[in-house]
């Protein structure tokens, strides 16, 4: 188990698929949890190739007035955010499921898909719970995410 230092963020293990194989994420107020690669991702090709950034996961908690974003950042300081709320709230809490993000996505959005230096974070408030298992460029998803228009 770990937490953030103003206890805004927990992070444990939790089961899926393997003894824990997943995270359970639980938001007490504001704050963001990124994945950082130790050396920026190049995945421009992938982007004209119509990959996709797929996040399986679980929603348990998700309340009313809630805020949840996806993040991305490339080049060490462009961050783009896609707004997820709405997707998460259509889904049935307590059940796996896989969120396919277009890479074309965060590109429209202006990170540079050559340089991704954190491919995924996620930011969101109190409240909210969210099961982490597997994040990765694919193209098999269960939900699709809308491109938000510019």
């Amino acid at each position: 188990q770990a937490s953030t230092a103003d206890g805004a963020l927990s992070l444990s293990s939790i089961d899926h698929e393997k003894q824990e194989g997943a995270r359970l994420l639980v938001w007490q107020g504001a704050a963001r949890m990124a994945l950082l690669s130790q050396q920026p991702l190049d995945l421009d090709r992938e982007t004209n190739g119509d990959v996709l950034l797929v996040v399986t996961l679980r929603v348990d908690a998700l309340p009313a007035d809630a805020s949840v974003d996806l993040q991305a950042r490339s080049g060490g300081t462009q961050v783009v955010t896609l707004p997820l709320t709405a997707t998460l709230s259509a889904l049935d809490q307590g059940a796996w499921t896989r969120i396919g993000i277009p890479l074309k996505c965060l590109r429209t959005a202006g990170a540079d898909t050559a340089a991704l230096d954190v491919p995924f974070a996620l930011q969101a408030s109190a409240g909210v719970q969210i099961a982490l298992a597997d994040v990765r460029a694919a193209t098999d998803h269960d939900q699709l995410l809308a491109c938000p228009t510019q």
